[in-house]
């Protein structure tokens, strides 16, 4: 009998460790993607429906939802995607499967992370910004990470 208590009180322990943790990083990814759609917001960032011509160059994973990438032209987008894609953040690498070649459309293309079992995540908004935006968004992104695990940004 004291096995078993001894038992259900080590799951019930692990179990609140870990809410504990997942809820810490949830309220840290939140922040996260508050910042990025802040900055959205604040910079008045002109959305678009596509990009023609686009040639991904380089790409800096912002959180879980967002990802500014710049285009082989050397014009750069901020690219959005659903809050059901995980992970994103991580991404090394990653790939666009476009529908058409050459362009990116909202609602129809997609972006994984490469050497990933996660599912592509559909792209669900663009925004066009400025080379001044794109480092200022790198700037804001070594904010957001500092004093955290440093993740990977792809540039």
């Amino acid at each position: 009998m004291t096995n078993y208590i001894l038992a259900v009180s080590t799951a019930i322990l692990l179990n609140s460790c870990s809410s504990v943790y997942q809820t810490a990083n949830n309220h840290e990814d939140s922040a996260n993607i508050n910042a990025v759609a802040h900055f959205v917001d604040e910079q008045k960032l002109p959305s678009l429906d596509k990009i023609s011509p686009f040639t991904l160059r380089k790409f800096m994973a912002l959180d879980d939802q967002h990802i500014a990438v710049m285009g082989s032209n050397k014009k750069h987008f901020i690219l959005t995607m659903p809050v059901d894609c995980k992970d994103m953040k991580f991404a090394k690498k990653i790939n666009i499967f476009s529908a058409v070649e050459n362009e990116l459309q909202v609602g129809q293309d997609k972006i994984t992370r490469i050497g990933d079992s996660y599912s592509p995540c559909i792209i669900s908004g663009i925004y066009a910004i400025s080379q001044v935006q794109f480092d200022e968004l790198a700037h804001l992104n070594r904010e957001i990470r500092s004093g955290k695990d440093n993740y990977p940004t792809g540039i």
